[in-house]
């Protein structure tokens, strides 16, 4: 995996609020759900070399956000 830094002002995506105490219990995970639903609605012309991105942000240190853009 390689960090980078995007100067960008907006990320437009699916996204959801989560934390690692809620991910370990499949009745409360929500990151497998985020990706499932965005399989669905999008559709990614890998064959012509794109490809999608997730996003960990950590504005509250209890409440990543993950987004599928």
């Amino acid at each position: 995996m390689k960090e980078v830094t995007l100067n960008a002002d907006s990320l437009v995506g699916l996204s959801v609020r989560t934390n690692n105490a809620n991910e370990m219990q499949p009745a409360t995970a929500k990151i497998g759900t985020l990706h499932q639903r965005f399989a669905q609605q999008v559709k990614v012309a890998y064959e012509q070399g794109l490809a999608y991105m997730a996003f960990i942000t950590n504005t509250n240190p209890t409440i990543p956000v993950i987004s599928v853009c």
